[in-house]
């Protein structure tokens, strides 16, 4: 099946709108921690995807392809391990793998996302931070509660205003 028409015509109008602001995406990527692969052990790596606009909870690709949002890093020296939390070694390896895929300093990367389903009865069913509520697509505030939620189309513009005020600042 195809996607929720409302959604999608939500989700292009969003995309129209970024563009016309000039708002610039950042990069989504997928991060490869270091493993063994044929005996021969890999370092921690980050493959850029493409390109997306974080708006709080969701990620809008260009061509209107949505994901829930994971976790977010900036390029940048990775600096020298030491008695840090589990936490800041987790980012100095993505900051390294960065610098390895040679992204530029200061990229905003966008790792662990989540695809949305926009069929429409993957997203009535779904437990994630968009969902169908009759036929209006609506963002929730907590992924599998449904005690407060936002219209998708509100809830773009207000993240889309708030985006392209803060840009360049």
């Amino acid at each position: 099946m195809s996607a929720h028409p409302q959604t999608a015509a939500i989700l292009a109008d969003a995309v129209a709108a970024l563009r016309a602001h000039g708002t610039a995406p950042e990069l989504r990527a997928e991060f490869v921690p270091a493993h063994t692969r044929l005996l021969v052990p890999r370092r921690a790596a980050i493959l850029p995807i493409g390109e997306v606009w974080r708006l709080g909870s969701l990620l809008l690709g260009p061509d209107g392809d949505v994901y829930e949002t994971g976790e977010v890093v900036r390029a940048s020296e990775p600096g020298w391990p030491g008695h840090q939390s589990v936490l800041a070694e987790q980012r100095r390896e993505y900051r390294q793998a960065a610098q390895r895929a040679k992204i530029a300093s200061g990229t905003v990367i966008n790792l662990g996302w989540t695809p949305v389903d926009l069929e429409p009865n993957a997203l009535r069913d779904s437990d994630g931070v968009l969902v169908l509520r009759g036929e209006t697509p609506h963002v929730r505030w907590a992924p599998g509660s449904d005690a407060a939620t936002l219209p998708l189309d509100s809830y773009l513009a207000e993240r889309i205003t708030l985006l392209a005020s803060t840009e360049g600042a």
